[in-house]
């Protein structure tokens, strides 16, 4: 049986934290693409977000998207850019365990 996981109709960044140093040799963190991949970006409503963060801090959006060899790599110490909008991960998890699907939750951050 085949499992349609969807039309994404979101076309997002994944972006993972580098180091890079300044002109005065200072070391100083930035945020580097490694993936661009189609997803959905979900705003939680109500109890979907007070149940997420019973579990962890502060989710307010899950992003679904496809998996890739490069967004297999997703951890909630990267982060997702979505146009201008920046998104701080709280978890990421397959879902199902079947390697088909990743769901990251997290929150919208000022850039």
């Amino acid at each position: 049986m085949v499992v349609k996981i969807g039309i994404k109709r979101h076309r997002i960044d994944l972006e993972r934290a580098g180091r890079t140093q300044t002109t005065t040799g200072d070391l100083t963190k930035t945020w580097v693409r490694f993936a661009r991949v189609w997803a959905d970006v979900i705003p939680l409503r109500g109890a979907e977000a007070i149940q997420a963060q019973q579990t962890t801090a502060t989710v307010t959006h899950s992003i679904r998207m496809r998996r890739t060899p490069e967004s297999a790599t997703l951890t909630p110490a990267d982060r997702v850019k979505f146009g201008r909008r920046i998104f701080e991960l709280t978890s990421v998890v397959d879902i199902g365990e079947r390697r088909r699907e990743i769901e990251a939750t997290g929150h919208e951050i000022t850039a």
